[in-house]
């Protein structure tokens, strides 16, 4: 199964819900991770898997990684970074890995949410060291777990979130 397959198999199987329709969640109703504020003009309640699959796959997979690195064997940083992005925002996945990159290996990217030649290139030169990767990956993680907790409705949402993370770590 390629890495794409896989990474939607997780978040569809683990990660994200059927249909939900919770009044509190500023997303509105969402279905197999895509919302109804994301996308206005979807009929998210008739929405099928296979349809959320190219939206996942076009919206928030390509944007990180058509790149060369998508051929190196990093599932779990795929999978943290997919999943988070499909959560918050690609920008806010890229800027994750971008700050971990700055705090691992002391590179200087410019945090802006952008999965541009800069990162990409240095992304490439750290991975073939598993320090790094398990280094990048821990402190990527801590990333998005800070910015779950900054969120207005983290109280509301914390224990979903954070079993998310859980969760992800548990599938390879």
């Amino acid at each position: 199964m390629n890495k794409i397959n896989l990474i939607w198999e997780i978040i569809l199987n683990q990660l994200e819900k059927g249909f939900v329709s919770d009044p509190n969640d500023p997303g509105g109703a969402t279905k197999y991770g895509i919302s109804a504020r994301s996308y206005p003009k979807l009929d998210i309640e008739n929405l099928t898997a296979d349809q959320a699959k190219e939206i996942f796959i076009k919206d928030f997979f390509n944007p990180i990684y058509a790149h060369k690195w998508l051929s190196i064997n990093q599932d779990l940083m795929a999978l943290h970074l997919s999943a988070f992005a499909f959560h918050a925002s690609v920008k806010q996945s890229v800027k994750a890995i971008q700050k971990s990159l700055n705090l691992s290996i002391n590179s200087t990217l410019i945090v802006d949410g952008v999965m541009g030649p800069k990162t990409i290139q240095i992304i490439d030169s750290v991975t073939e060291s598993v320090f790094h990767e398990k280094n990048i990956m821990a402190k990527t993680e801590g990333f998005i777990q800070s910015y779950y907790t900054s969120c207005a409705n983290f109280k509301d949402y914390a224990k979903g979130w954070l079993n998310r993370l859980a969760q992800i770590n548990k599938s390879f």
